[in-house]
């Protein structure tokens, strides 16, 4: 192990010397993880670069005072345990009762999403996770009879009001937040667009007739052409998207 002021020269190089004391390890990963970025520490979590025993120490102890949520985009189909396995997150998945994919255990959460060339996955390790990725389209009137059906009045109202060229990015971005919200509660589609509110200005999703829990929202810049969002029931301030082959 190697430490250095500047957390972008600190390196792991292996496996901490055993003792034959079961706690030996904690003290030396303290002192490492606390030269680490945020985003550093996850890089560590996800790289399994130290051995299985710590893992969940690792987790519990420090990634947990720095939540991250992340974005991986590729240009290509991939299915979700190809991803985990990926990312070096390993066990059985299991699904929610709506058919919510999730790695029971790993203190980690994960959603999908794909649409056109591109598969997105959002990879949280605070809590429960929705991401929705849309390929935006041309302008149809199917698009209003569409907004009437599964947005709010207001939600509708801000449709029409305005210009039609400006009309199918909007559908399409709020399309891709109010999915995200379905996907974080673990509902899906079933739970209902019409069932509650997106305050595009405030990042907030509004109450509906549902009790379900409160969350936030953001529009990411995704792929040119493709509206992005993610939403959970808190936000860091920086959100990294990263393009993978």
């Amino acid at each position: 192990m190697i430490l250095r002021g500047n957390s972008e020269r600190v390196r792991w190089t292996g496996k901490i010397p055993e003792d034959g004391r079961k706690t030996s390890r904690k003290p030396f990963l303290s002192v490492y993880l606390s030269f680490l970025s945020a985003p550093r520490k996850m890089d560590f979590v996800l790289s399994g670069e130290y051995d299985r025993e710590s893992r969940k120490e690792i987790s519990d102890c420090h990634i947990k005072e720095t939540p991250m949520i992340r974005i991986y985009l590729y240009e290509r189909p991939l299915g979700v345990a190809d991803f985990l396995k990926e990312r070096g997150l390993e066990g059985d998945i299991e699904k929610g009762p709506a058919g919510k994919p999730f790695l029971p255990g790993s203190g980690h959460y994960f959603n999908k999403s794909d649409s056109g060339a591109f598969t997105a996955f959002a990879l949280s390790d605070e809590g429960e996770v929705g991401l929705d990725l849309q390929k935006i389209l041309p302008y149809k009137d199917r698009y209003l009879r569409l907004s009437e059906r599964f947005f709010c009045p207001e939600e509708k109202d801000a449709l029409l009001s305005l210009k039609e060229e400006e009309r199918s990015d909007y559908f399409f971005r709020l399309w891709t937040v109010k999915e995200s919200y379905l996907k974080f509660t673990g509902k899906g589609l079933g739970g209902g667009l019409d069932s509650f509110g997106a305050d595009l200005g405030s990042g907030r999703i509004l109450p509906g007739r549902d009790q379900d829990p409160p969350a936030v929202f953001r529009i990411l810049e995704g792929p040119g052409g493709y509206a992005l969002s993610v939403c959970a029931s808190s936000l860091p301030d920086h959100i990294e998207i990263i393009r993978e082959a």
